[in-house]
């Protein structure tokens, strides 16, 4: 499984949507998670919302559809003149939602139905709406968030206190009936919910409007920018055909999970170099929500990158590609995307393909098979143990083209002993590249590195020089690599195909003898005979590490 995919749980980044008079969502939104479990959804049915109640639908139908099947229960309460508990908590699951929730607001079901003017009075009741909510708070449990959607002030409240008759007073707005709502609204936040007002149309664009909302919902109203749903009360929605925006953008910062999932394969796990592997990656939408601009990259394999673009929630899509391996490789494919708010996604999965060690070939073979040199362009890049075709910071690299390589192989040494260790340096890391075990002459090839670099091929060294004195020792364990006398196999154990170097650097061939079985030894005079030890260039008093021009 694919690593788990980038996603700030406290910020959702959200698109630009105008509404009026204000902008939703311009730079993100925020994710309590709290608000993802049970809400009481409190809807005006009131007169004034008969010439928009089409709007109303369309924002239910659009709030309901951000929250199918993300495990959210929601409870209805409609009121006009008075109000009434529709149905209690029930889970917005895709059955419900056609089968309960839809056929209530499309007017459709039988019995209960959203449509304005409520069959319970045309007035506003903001006083009995938010009665109902705390008496399902109480019976039911507590919804963390009471949505509380109106389109106007209230136009009636209820004579219930205690000496009073009963019944409802209805006309026009009074402090009487703001009070008494405020009053059930302080209760509902005593149990624990808190209460969002979703004021919508002309009619609460007056600050006198806007402030009796306030003082039911609470003092922060939303202005754009980060729409927390625990610290804003008020949203207001100054024209109808905003608010289905509106409603879907609540209902994302209710729950909204973006969340994107890369698997990355190959066919083969091993390969000998040259060999033709089949990459598939498989790119799916993990989260709840639409993804859009999703990439996935691939920069070891381009084959594998794709703009996918769209893809929506649970959707996936399959990549299929293949690449010649030419060395062990580690590639990653990443891929990305965002939300209908901005939220980034990312996530990436790796595959891996080592190479099966085909045995080690000396210059002469390399020399003549040129054809299956382990390399993936024109760069023989000698060093680069991590096999990324760049040399690291870390690493040390003689960065060849496949020209020169080819020289380094070829030309006779004629007095300058330079190209008598880059021929074997030239064999041994082809060999190393091919897939066989390098690890009795790491320290060799980086020292050999070393020394070219200060030595370039073709400088003129002679065989006298003090210097060849050490080089002469790492060409000799080279041979002895190429060869298959040390860590690794030769590829051919019963071949002549054998090359030594004599005392002078002149390279010469013969069936196969006597390996020696230990490191060539230094003179008798020599004045620091631990220079020679060939395998580890810190003993050796050479450059390591050392810059080449060609770092990544």
């Amino acid at each position: 499984m694919a690593t788990r995919s980038f996603r700030p749980r406290s910020l959702i980044c959200a698109t630009t949507l105008a509404l009026g008079l204000l902008t939703i969502g311009s730079t993100a939104v925020a994710v309590p998670p709290a608000t993802c479990s049970e809400v009481i959804l409190v809807l005006d049915e009131s007169g004034s919302v008969d010439p928009h109640e089409g709007t109303v639908r369309s924002a239910l139908h659009a709030f309901l559809t951000a929250l199918t099947d993300v495990g959210v229960d929601s409870a209805v309460v409609e009121f006009g003149t008075a109000a009434k508990t529709v149905f209690g908590y029930t889970p917005i699951t895709a059955a419900n939602v056609a089968g309960v929730f839809d056929p209530y607001v499309d007017a459709t079901a039988v019995g209960d139905v959203y449509n304005p003017p409520s069959q319970l009075g045309a007035f506003t009741n903001w006083d009995d709406a938010l009665d109902e909510v705390s008496q399902i708070n109480a019976a039911n449990g507590v919804a963390p968030l009471v949505l509380f959607l109106t389109d106007g002030d209230p136009t009636a409240y209820n004579l219930d206190h205690a000496g009073e008759s009963g019944g409802v007073v209805v006309g026009g707005v009074t402090s009487e009936g703001v009070v008494r709502a405020v009053a059930e609204a302080e209760e509902i936040r005593a149990q624990g919910s808190h209460i969002v007002a979703v004021g919508v149309g002309n009619a609460l664009t007056d600050a006198s409007s806007v402030d009796r909302l306030k003082q039911v919902a609470g003092p922060d109203v939303y202005t754009g920018g980060i729409l927390d749903l625990d610290l804003i009360d008020t949203v207001l929605v100054p024209d109808f055909a905003d608010l289905p925006a509106a409603m879907a953008l609540i209902a994302q910062a209710m729950c909204a999970d973006p969340e994107i999932s890369v698997e990355k394969s190959v066919n083969l796990a091993a390969v000998t170099a040259g060999t033709a592997v089949t990459y598939q990656v498989i790119v799916t939408n993990t989260g709840n929500v639409p993804l859009h601009d999703v990439v996935v990259t691939d920069p070891a394999v381009p084959g594998c990158s794709l703009i996918i673009g769209n893809l929506g929630a649970g959707a996936s899509t399959t990549i299929t590609c293949t690449s010649t391996v030419w060395a062990p490789l580690t590639n990653t494919a990443s891929a990305s995307g965002s939300d209908p708010f901005g939220t980034p996604v990312l996530d990436e999965d790796t595959a891996e393909v080592g190479l099966i060690p085909t045995g080690t070939g000396t210059p002469g073979f390399w020399k003549n098979h040129s054809e299956v040199w382990p390399v993936a362009g024109s760069e023989v890049l000698v060093g680069d143990w991590n096999h990324n075709w760049t040399c690291d910071p870390t690493e040390t690299c003689l960065a060849l083209t496949t020209e020169e390589a080819m020289a380094a192989l070829s030309t006779p040494p004629k007095g300058d002993v330079t190209w008598n260790l880059g021929r074997p340096l030239v064999a041994a890391w082809l060999n190393v590249s091919a897939g066989n075990d390098p690890t009795c002459v790491v320290d060799t090839i980086n020292a050999a590195i070393g020394w070219l670099l200060d030595h370039p091929l073709g400088s003129g060294v002679g065989g006298g020089d003090p210097a060849w004195r050490e080089a002469s020792v790492w060409a000799a364990l080279l041979d002895d690599y190429n060869n298959g006398r040390l860590c690794a196999e030769h590829r051919d154990s019963g071949s002549s195909d054998v090359e030594t170097s004599n005392e002078t650097g002149e390279p010469t061939t013969s069936g196969v003898t006597s390996p020696p079985t230990s490191s060539p030894q230094p003179p008798d005079d020599d004045p620091d005979p631990g220079r020679h030890n060939g395998n580890d260039p810190s003993k050796q008093g050479l450059p390591h590490g050392k810059a080449n021009g060609h770092s990544g």
